[in-house]
């Protein structure tokens, strides 16, 4: 969009809400009888801009959303910072079948290829030309997995989330919150401690042990998530993997005849800066939205339902944070 011209409006239209039935215990989620409840129609930024010069203001181009009836969020990536934990993981998987990167290189390889895990696994394949050979496959992800969690867990809990808004969540936002994660139970758990946002210890699924660790998106997570949450409708679903947005969008639509349907929003991964290579990316996936973190969106958010005073209390409180989240974020960046 020209610098200065009017604010574009892209819509994200409604869907009908529905009455949720009385809920059951389950492992994960437990679900209270509710009726559904539906966001007030409300609009965020689609980007921000990347540099004071650029011209760009990030509201020259506003989504709006309609019929919102829960938000969803992966954990890694989004929530808790990942960037050394997953490269250094990467970094040593990788040599143990002779093939070497830098940590920078990887990361240079990270950001043209969007999934490191994904592509570590590929490349170990390659090397041992077994491509399409499902039982190495299998074996690679579970050694991946190990060597993360044995060698470099530590890296993952640093939190990318400030106060207020991790208080806003747990006390007064209206709708469901839930999280899928590509973690395994107790990994899963492990990190919703971490958070430190208590309705999502009675609100998350995530891998199935016996299964192992799968590609994303896998559809049935969701599905589960949403039907022990008697909910249906749009929801919005956060997460730091661009190449997932469309997929997920599309498999969730056809596991459940269209009763649910993702509205995808891209969180820029911690440690890159504002990457317009990775906000493309974003974009190219079906990202209708993307946020340089987890606590941009939900500042935003906050604006977008008319919470003024919010807005600016979690502004002031990333503000206050500022060090901190610059070094999370690798680079320059904007609240």
């Amino acid at each position: 969009m020209d610098p200065g011209s009017a604010s574009q409006i892209i819509s994200v239209e409604s869907s009908r809400a529905s009455v949720g039935e009385a809920g059951t215990s389950y492992d994960g989620i437990r679900t209270p009888p509710r009726q559904q409840v539906v966001l007030p129609t409300f609009e965020l930024p689609r980007r921000y801009p990347h540099s004071p010069d650029s011209g760009f203001k990030k509201e020259d181009e506003m989504v709006r959303f309609e019929g919102i009836t829960a938000i969803g969020t992966d954990l890694d990536g989004v929530w808790l910072n990942y960037r050394d934990y997953a490269e250094s993981a990467s970094q040593l998987m990788l040599a143990r079948y002779g093939i070497h990167y830098q940590l920078d290189e990887l990361r240079r390889l990270r950001e043209n290829s969007d999934d490191l895990f994904e592509t570590t696994i590929r490349l170990v394949l390659e090397k041992l030309g077994r491509v399409g050979d499902l039982d190495t496959d299998n074996k690679l992800r579970d050694e991946l997995v190990a060597i993360e969690k044995e060698k470099f867990g530590h890296f993952r809990d640093i939190l990318l989330v400030c106060d207020i808004a991790r208080d806003w969540l747990n006390s007064e936002l209206p709708v469901p919150f839930f999280a899928a994660t590509n973690r395994m139970p107790d990994a899963a758990f492990e990190g919703i401690y971490h958070i430190g946002i208590e309705r999502l210890a009675d609100a998350y699924v995530s891998q199935d042990p016996l299964r192992g660790i799968r590609r994303k998106p896998e559809a049935d997570m969701f599905v589960e998530a949403m039907n022990r949450l008697n909910l249906s409708g749009k929801v919005i679903y956060l997460e730091d993997t661009p190449s997932h947005h469309a997929e997920l969008k599309k498999n969730v639509l056809n596991a459940t005849d269209g009763r649910i349907e993702i509205v995808p929003i891209g969180i820029l991964p911690p440690g890159f800066g504002y990457s317009k290579q990775f906000e493309d990316l974003h974009f190219k996936g079906g990202a209708v939205a993307v946020f340089p973190t987890v606590t941009h969106f939900f500042k935003d958010l906050a604006k977008g339902l008319k919470k003024f005073w919010l807005h600016e209390l979690i502004k002031e409180d990333m503000q206050l944070h500022r060090r901190s989240l610059g070094r999370q974020m690798g680079g320059r960046w904007e609240v």
